[in-house]
């Protein structure tokens, strides 16, 4: 609590935060208090309701724009220790995708459920699909065989898939979008900037929202079932023709453009 600051003292939290979860702690600590004295059911609306509020109050933070922390090949891991690596080149990072169905090379660390991931992308060869995993609970794991949202393209055709538990919700996707451009998503050798997030918000969903250098591509809010929690980070090779390359370096936090989520959430509400 004592590092919970909320926008009007300069921190990151939504003003009435702290004081909402202060009074579900408050319920809480009756409960303790009354020990053994205590209804069941009492018991059960003081948990609910110190869950609703840490809920809540996580969500209560305002979207704030990272990159990655460090750019080592020691944060990455391929899930099936066999296909892909990650090494250091210079000022990037160089995932290194073997031929083959699929190849995903995971970063380590997790995505903050209100933070937007913000890097620099490449891609040697365009030639099929490929993609981002986000909000991915089991990084050991290939995001079609976890439980995560995945956002992939090829060529003109981007989608939007979710995945629990290793199955695709529903068997479609949850948005199917054609670039209808001159140019195609992620042309090869080109070097496009990205902002990709899956936000928790107080009410319980999530939104997924991916831009690319000034277009935003995805702005979906999930509300059936959506995956909170663990906010894992992957970039995903599937059914590559030949041998590729994908490139990765930090991005200009100053330089990104950053939009206006209050105003965003209250259009989605």
């Amino acid at each position: 609590m004592a590092q919970m600051t909320e926008i009007s003292e300069g921190g990151l939290y939504y003003d009435g935060s702290k004081e909402s979860l202060q009074t579900a702690i408050a319920i809480a600590q009756a409960v303790v208090d009354a020990g053994v004295r205590q209804e069941q059911t009492d018991v059960n609306v003081a948990v609910s309701a110190l869950e609703s509020a840490i809920l809540t109050a996580m969500a209560s933070q305002a979207v704030t724009y990272v990159t990655f922390e460090e750019l080592t090949a020691s944060e990455w891991s391929d899930p099936s220790a066999a296909r892909g690596q990650a090494t250091v080149s210079g000022d990037e990072i160089q995932l290194s995708f073997q031929t083959g169905n699929r190849t995903e090379v995971v970063y380590d660390k997790l995505i903050g459920s209100r933070e937007i991931l913000c890097f620099e992308f490449a891609l040697d060869q365009q030639n099929s699909w490929h993609g981002f995993a986000i909000g991915q609970s089991d990084r050991a794991k290939f995001i079609t065989n976890a439980t995560g949202y995945f956002v992939c393209f090829s060529g003109d055709k981007i989608e939007l898939q979710k995945y629990i538990d290793g199955k695709k919700v529903t068997g479609n996707n949850l948005l199917e979008i054609t670039n209808t451009g001159e140019s195609k998503l992620f042309a090869s050798g080109k070097t496009y900037s990205i902002q990709l997030g899956a936000l928790q918000n107080a009410d319980g969903s999530v939104r997924i929202f991916f831009k690319v250098d000034d277009n935003v591509i995805i702005d979906y809010l999930d509300t059936e079932n959506p995956i909170v929690g663990d906010n894992g980070f992957g970039v995903v090779i599937q059914k590559l023709a030949t041998n590729g390359v994908a490139h990765l370096k930090q991005a200009d936090l100053t330089e990104v453009e950053k939009a206006d989520y209050t105003v965003l959430e209250t259009e989605l509400a």
